[in-house]
């Protein structure tokens, strides 16, 4: 200070006294955390993979050093239980492993032998006698224990009487054993229903796959059934029934034995027979009783004909032409009432033609709310179309 002058020392003298009472306040801390380390590497280390969770502690900033200390800890006590827990159950669970296995190994028993064998069993298994036996291998157990894909694959329970049942017995008898064969035909029959064009024979098939996908869901060789998909296969089976007992009501209409004649030579494979019925009902069924006119050379006519017994004759510039066969010439007509124009020919009828007429305004109005009466009608005329043309 003699050399430097009294007041040029004067900041760090104010420095380094700082700094010794800073480390002063710090020392006890300092002492404890010295003790704490000692003592936990002086501790006995911990069986299993505790063994590795005690660690020194990291060294981590000031800030964070609470929070890791806090993570360290849960952590070591969480794989300190978890291996304390497993050291309390291993006994019972050799226990149980030994018990098991002379279980499977020991022969079944006969008569009133069982009781005495199961007291004799019960004296030899004793906890304090099982602590010093030999512990199987665990590819042992479960080399002993059943093969789960045979359980699941055991016959499933059908009441008897249903199984002395003729025919539908000898099928319970083999769907029990939960064969694979319904759940592959159920998928080829949903795909082949995709191919078909007739709405009859889809529908048949589709059901026909839903029955047997019911079939294989019922005894499913998981083991149990699963009745979310046989749910909906069977709401699928009633939605087919629906609609084929509606498709077949429309097939089988009640025709008269003359209304089935005309339908078969000149409808059918154009349109449904009720569709047929329809039609017919909105006509009348007329007789010639004189040499009649049906079409003016010229004129818009107001009727569509189907003459079904008789011979009309066409006339043609002066040309007469007779069509037609035994049994009716068909439509007469049909071009003007496609173009709603005008006949290009005079057509006539004989005394004792049959014929069906429609008026041409009613039947155009039918045909506007009925598109499929329409389509049916239109190949029907365009049928008769190419017939006459072969004339």
């Amino acid at each position: 200070r003699c050399r430097t002058g009294p007041t040029s020392n004067a900041p760090n003298t104010r420095t380094h006294t700082a700094a010794v009472v800073a480390a002063a306040r710090r020392l006890p801390k300092l002492r404890a955390t010295r003790a704490r380390r000692e003592r936990q590497r002086a501790q006995p280390p911990l069986a299993g993979r505790a063994h590795a969770a005690v660690v020194p502690a990291p060294r981590l900033p000031k800030l964070f050093w609470r929070a890791g200390k806090a993570r360290q800890y849960a952590a070591l006590k969480a794989r300190t239980d978890a291996v304390f827990a497993a050291a309390h159950r291993l006994p019972k669970l050799r226990t149980t492993c030994v018990r098991r296995a002379r279980q499977r190994a020991q022969p079944p028993l006969a008569g009133g032998a069982c009781a005495a064998a199961a007291a004799a069993h019960a004296t030899v298994l004793a906890p304090e006698a099982l602590l010093g036996t030999t512990v199987l291998a665990p590819e042992a157990l479960f080399a002993m224990a059943p093969d789960p894909r045979e359980q699941l694959r055991a016959p499933a329970e059908v009441p008897a009487w249903l199984l002395r049942t003729p025919l539908l017995g000898s099928l319970l008898e083999h769907l029990r054993r939960r064969p694979t064969w319904p759940g592959h035909a159920a998928f080829a029959l949903a795909g082949l229903s995709f191919l078909l064009t007739d709405m009859l024979a889809l529908r048949a098939m589709a059901s026909l796959s839903c029955v047997l996908a019911v079939l294989f869901n019922c005894w499913h060789p998981v083991g149990r059934a699963l009745w979310l998909p046989i749910y909906w296969n069977v709401v699928y089976v009633l939605v087919n029934i629906v609609y084929i007992g509606m498709l077949l009501a429309e097939n089988i209409a009640s025709l008269s034995a003359e209304e089935k004649v005309i339908f078969r030579e000149h409808f059918d494979g154009c349109m449904s027979a009720k569709d047929f019925g329809r039609l017919v009902r909105m006509g009348t069924v007329e007789v010639a009783s004189e040499r009649q006119m049906l079409l003016s050379r010229g004129k818009k006519p107001e009727h569509l004909y189907l003459v079904f017994q008789g011979k009309p004759v066409v006339e043609v510039e002066d040309v007469k032409i007779i069509r037609g066969t035994a049994s009716g010439s068909g439509l007469v007509g049909e071009m003007s009432f496609i173009s709603a124009g005008a006949a290009n020919a005079t057509v006539w009828i004989e005394p004792g033609c049959k014929y069906l007429r429609w008026d041409c305004k009613e039947l155009r109005r039918l045909l506007e709310r009925d598109m499929e009466l329409r389509r049916g009608l239109e190949l029907a005329i365009a049928r008769e179309l190419m017939r006459k043309l072969v004339w």
